[in-house]
């Protein structure tokens, strides 16, 4: 039990964070000036605060010649194309040698475009040429598998690409190509640096390290503000109790006797018991497991239920990790923390060190409690 309370503290701990980010990210999407796409073209430059920031929302409107994503076809906001091989290899077990599968991406592009937001009267130019803060949907995917002869070029939907480089460490059974995009919206809500763009004045990504980056997302303001609050309130009532109900698991597993030598173990309790009152350890664990099932459905009950997921992908509305290596620390925590997975999505936000870090420690948590979706971290 001890281990389980320190476990639940963990996740709790990471609930207590992703519920602080959402706190600060409520708070500053209501202190940044907010303005309709045709005021911000009207009063210029004096629309934005001192640092030049400035929000607004609107329809999107693409360019007479709009970017269009290479696999699908389909006319975007921005794209990411991701091509991964997947190979096998073979490693030497107590069972023999066993055949193993990786993956590994060949190739990964991102691009963008400037378009508009008009609010029917007037619109103001969005710059996202960078990666913005968005969540990007899957517009196509296509396994191509591969047999004794490795093609030339590989072709998925309206996209050919040279065949890359083959992984050295085992035999390429099969290439997988994704295109993720950001479509264009009926109402998009926009925050970001206004500033003089190649097109004129435009709302693009803050300049500066920690300024952070263009904030898009296909919903308004008002429904931006009511989910970072209610997300805030959900990471921390759901982390306060989970770290509550873990310190409470581990004081049962501390009087139940967790030692490593198991006659010290029994002494030391029956020396405690002749001079501490009784502790009745059964009815401690049933209180610290009603505790934990109540914060679970509460947490479980203040989301919308998700669709089931195919195998490696994140869920609906999730960030956009910022790399390969950051995707699947996120996928591994979700793994690890299935009472709270939008704790994880922090990771989309963290430098890719950081996520390369935290992976050992996510797969070990998930072999111990999870081990169904250990596939998530290999």
């Amino acid at each position: 039990m001890g281990a389980v309370g320190v476990l639940l503290g963990l996740v709790g701990l990471a609930g207590l964070i992703f519920g602080l980010l959402q706190k600060r990210k409520s708070g500053k999407l209501a202190s940044i000036p907010f303005h309709p796409a045709s005021r911000i073209a009207q009063m210029g430059q004096s629309a934005a605060d001192a640092k030049g920031m400035v929000s607004t929302e609107g329809q999107t409107v693409l360019s007479n010649t709009p970017l269009i994503a290479p696999m699908s076809g389909k006319p975007c906001i921005a794209y990411e194309i991701e091509i991964v091989q997947e190979y096998e290899y073979y490693e030497q077990t107590d069972q023999g040698t066993q055949t193993r599968t990786k993956s590994e991406t060949s190739m990964k592009e991102f691009k963008g475009s400037i378009f508009q937001v008009s609010d029917g009267q007037g619109g103001v130019f969005v710059d996202a040429q960078k990666q913005p803060d968005a969540s990007m949907n899957q517009s196509f995917r296509h396994r191509m598998d591969i047999g004794m002869m490795i093609p030339g070029q590989l072709q998925f939907g309206q996209a050919v690409f040279n065949t890359p480089m083959l992984s050295t460490e085992g035999p390429v059974k099969a290439f997988i190509g994704t295109e993720r995009i950001i479509e264009p919206a009926p109402v998009m809500f926009v925050m970001g640096q206004l500033a003089q763009g190649p097109m004129g004045l435009a709302i693009s990504e803050p300049k500066g390290m920690l300024s952070g980056k263009l904030l898009l997302a296909p919903k308004s303001r008002e429904a931006m503000l009511g989910a970072a609050a209610r997300n805030a309130k959900i990471g921390l009532i759901a982390g306060a109790a989970l770290i509550v109900v873990g310190g409470i698991l581990g004081v049962v597993g501390a009087v139940t006797g967790g030692g490593d030598d198991e006659s010290s173990s029994s002494n030391a309790a029956a020396n405690a018991a002749a001079t501490t009152p009784t502790v009745d350890p059964n009815a401690a664990a049933q209180a610290a497991a009603a505790q934990a099932a109540a914060a679970q459905a509460a947490a479980a009950a203040a989301q919308p239920a998700q669709p089931a997921l195919a195998p490696g992908q994140l869920p609906p509305g999730a960030p956009t990790p910022r790399s390969a290596t950051c995707r699947k620390a996120m996928l591994c925590c979700m793994a690890a923390n299935q009472v709270n997975p939008a704790g994880c999505y922090t990771l989309a936000t963290v430098p890719e060190v950081a996520c390369r870090a935290s992976l050992p420690s996510y797969r070990t948590v998930v072999q111990r409690v999870n081990p169904a979706g250990i596939s998530a971290c290999d």
